[in-house]
């Protein structure tokens, strides 16, 4: 009775844990939606980006498509192109410390609307120092930057005028302390007549005093004055103003005299404020988004872990009643707990597919180099795949290759899964073929089939982690779309490549390469 209580409160606590990151997940998206932000993730291994709908419309993409590094490169202006691949190849070194930070102008390949975009991301890497992901957000600044240019274009007519016609300006002495003001000067710190000096003072605010004492000391040594400040208008208003100007000396190099002009900045401060929140939000979001992709990861983690043990008891008892019933002479009972025992390897295949994804995205896959005779492994999974398959020739054409300096059980999972693929995807056909030979300083595997085969347009993207072929032939075939990732992952750590060739409807050729001396 305890442990059905105990069953009934982990699966309660399971039920909350999905909940709560539901609710996190939609909280993101969101926070995203209501910034109206981009959102991207590219690939270190591919170079493809996947994002939100709002990326793929600024880039001139159909919904269902992702985006290759080259297509993305293309779609940035010109002028940019070249600074913001430089940026992103700097920001996946380890040195960088991941930050993307960068501000650029894409141009829509449909429609041709040019937009700017301040783009924001963070790569992670492995205890190798290896990149293992890279994402961000990307922001429309297109309305921002236009107004910041706008107001630096009437900052300067403003200076223009200034000087031109006296607006904004003010002439002191800096011995009696009487000062000259003009109209506009009055009014930009909110008063709409004549006042006192001291009024002036009196207007800036309390926390902002401090500024103007330091500038005018300096003004002393360097003979400019600048300085910006926020002024409290009599009605309560707040306005931010600019103040520049320029001493004059006497014979003995003493100030007495100060003229200048005075700008009011209040449009510009605001919008930086403004801008300031937006990159707040920007960041929140971000971190948010960490977060949840380390839940799911997480989450994934713990469920594959606790799905282990009971499977491999099941797995126990299943083997041990097959053996039951076979010495009682009960074939069809025996034959059903066989059949039983191949979907539970099925189904440990499959945890240990989502263990190694999570290990992988966290950077704690384990990995054993060591020296190991490459066509002796290469024997030993054949012969063990050959009596998984009745209908299937395994046909051998290997080089003689020696040792290989690599994690044998790794090597190992990743031809498993490839002669498997081919067993799998090519049901009319009889023969797979595995070939092994040396080609300059690497040992190239090659895994081919005469199956079904892969359409072109979709070859690119099956090493893509739960990404499988769409199509109605390939729904026939059971799988997570985990396999060719798991696989590409350990070859690129092994310092190898992985790669297909396929026509549909024809068969597919896989390979992989390992260097021959690390």
């Amino acid at each position: 009775m305890a442990a059905k209580k105990n069953d009934k409160q982990d699966a309660g606590n399971a039920l909350n844990n999905q909940e709560e990151i539901a609710q996190s997940r939609d909280e993101l998206l969101f926070a995203i939606n209501a910034a109206e932000l981009a959102t991207w993730d590219l690939n270190p291994v591919t170079f493809k980006f996947s994002g939100n709908n709002r990326l793929k419309e600024w880039f001139g993409l159909t919904q269902d498509q992702d985006i290759d590094l080259s297509v993305a490169t293309n779609a940035i202006a010109a002028k940019d192109r070249m600074r913001v691949s430089e940026a992103i190849q700097y920001a996946m070194q380890f040195v960088s410390g991941g930050i993307y930070n960068i501000e650029y102008t894409i141009v829509n390949a449909i429609s041709g609307v040019e937009r700017t975009v301040l783009a924001r991301g963070k790569a992670l890497f492995d205890d190798r120092q290896v990149v293992t992901r890279f994402n961000g957000i990307l922001q429309d600044i297109t309305e921002e930057k236009a107004s910041r240019s706008a107001l630096v274009d009437a900052e300067e007519r403003a200076r223009l005028a200034a000087d031109a016609v006296d607006l904004g300006t003010y002439d002191m002495n800096l011995i009696t302390g009487v000062m000259m003001t003009s109209a506009r000067f009055d009014a930009i710190f909110g008063f709409d007549r004549k006042v006192a000096r001291s009024k002036f003072v009196g207007a800036i605010h309390p926390d902002d005093l401090g500024i103007r004492i330091n500038a005018h000391r300096r003004s002393v040594e360097t003979g400019r004055l600048f300085y910006e400040v926020r002024v409290v208008w009599p009605n309560s208003e707040i306005h931010w103003v600019r103040v520049e100007g320029k001493i004059y000396y006497n014979d003995s190099i003493r100030p007495v005299r100060i003229i200048g002009t005075v700008l009011d900045i209040s449009d510009r401060k605001f919008a930086e404020e403004e801008l300031m929140q937006i990159n707040k939000k920007l960041e929140i979001a971000l971190e948010e988004q960490k977060e949840l992709q380390r839940q799911k990861d997480d989450f994934i983690g713990i469920a594959s872990h606790e799905l282990k043990t009971p499977v491999t008891s099941i797995k126990a008892y299943t083997q041990v009643l097959a053996k039951i019933l076979n010495q009682k002479g009960d074939v069809r009972e025996a034959s059903m707990m066989q059949k039983m025992d191949a979907q539970l390897n099925r189904l440990t295949s499959l945890i240990g597919d989502l263990l190694d994804v999570t290990k992988m995205n966290s950077g704690r896959l384990q990995f054993n180099d060591a020296h190991f005779n490459f066509l002796d492994m290469l024997n030993f999974v054949i012969e063990d795949l050959q009596r998984t398959t009745e209908r299937h020739t395994l046909i051998q054409n290997f080089e003689n290759i020696g040792s290989v300096f690599a994690d044998q059980e790794r090597i190992g999972q990743v031809l498993t899964n490839l002669i498997s693929n081919a067993i799998k995807y090519s049901p009319g056909a009889t023969e797979i073929n595995i070939s092994c030979s040396v080609q300059g300083d690497e040992v190239v595997v090659c895994v081919e089939d005469h199956g079904i085969g892969i359409p072109e347009d979709k070859l690119n993207r099956v090493f893509e982690q739960f990404y499988r072929v769409s199509g109605n032939m390939q729904h026939t075939f059971p799988g997570l779309g985990l396999g060719l990732y798991i696989s590409s992952e350990i070859i690129k750590r092994e310092g190898g490549r992985l790669w297909a060739n396929s026509v549909e409807g024809k068969g597919s050729t896989f390979c992989f390469s390992l260097p021959l001396s690390r």
